[in-house]
């Protein structure tokens, strides 16, 4: 007697932390859209944490050794339908856009992770702005030190990411949950465009962000990178915050504080 099976498809991302997180917007459309059941895979160890208690999709993470590599291939061959994201991006459209129009799925840019119960967001926001180390290392000439010397007369901070300095492939297995753990009480999140941004994002954590990678990644790409990159073009929503390139200091901050304003707080 046949029996109708699942249709097993897979979402595999090879990119860094945030071209992991944007890739499961297909992974769970995909559910969603179409009853699959979805494997994704990644080389993050600490996002499997993460994406544990998200049920629309397995998450599994792979070596990016070639032996790594070798035993991925040889269980994808048991899918019926492989998403792969794409190398390079088009930077033509929202990142999740394009990795869902990959997937044959309804063209949206907002996506969310589910998480558990206890690292959601909280109904109890802290007096507490939570800022990524990555601000150092991705500074343009930014003083740093200022900004954060200026936002510190008006609120606690709490600092989440790797310390400068440090590469990110060193932090593949550094948990998360901490950074999770922060975020869920706090007001916003500031940093620059990067993984930690998505992360903030997906968790419906509202963000202020500095601008100066998109504005490199569009010279170097000479393409419409900004409709691709940022919280703010992704969620439409009116709770995040894209910072001019290269502004001041003194603006940053008035924008900032506007739009914690603009949130209510």
């Amino acid at each position: 007697m046949r029996t109708n099976k699942p249709i097993r498809v897979a979402v595999v991302s090879h990119g860094w932390l945030g071209d992991s997180l944007i890739c499961t917007a297909a992974a769970s459309s995909l559910f969603e859209e179409y009853g699959y059941e979805v494997d994704f895979f990644c080389k993050w160890r600490q996002l499997s944490e993460i994406l544990e208690d998200d049920k629309r999709f397995n998450t599994f993470v792979y070596k990016e050794s070639r032996i790594g590599k070798y035993f991925l291939n040889r269980k994808l061959k048991k899918y019926s339908k492989i998403i792969y994201e794409p190398f390079p991006w088009s930077y033509q459209e929202p990142l999740t856009t394009e990795i869902r129009r990959i997937a044959e799925c309804q063209l949206k840019s907002e996506f969310y992770i589910q998480v558990n119960p206890q690292y959601s967001r909280k109904n109890t926001i802290k007096d507490v702005v939570v800022m990524s180390r990555d601000l150092y290392s991705r500074n343009f000439n930014r003083d740093v030190d200022e900004f954060v010397g200026l936002l510190s007369e008006k609120y606690k901070i709490e600092w989440i990411g790797l310390k400068p300095g440090k590469s990110s492939k060193r932090g593949r297995n550094k948990s998360l949950i901490p950074a999770v753990k922060k975020l869920s009480h706090a007001k916003i999140f500031i940093g620059p465009e990067g993984g930690l941004l998505w992360l903030s994002a997906a968790l419906n954590v509202p963000c202020v962000y500095f601008s100066e990678n998109i504005d490199h990644i569009h010279k170097v790409h000479k393409s419409n990178t900004w409709e691709a990159l940022g919280s703010e073009v992704i969620y439409p929503n009116g709770n995040h915050k894209c910072l001019p390139p290269y502004c001041s200091n003194q603006d940053a901050i008035k924008l900032t504080l506007g739009h914690l304003k603009y949130l209510g707080y």
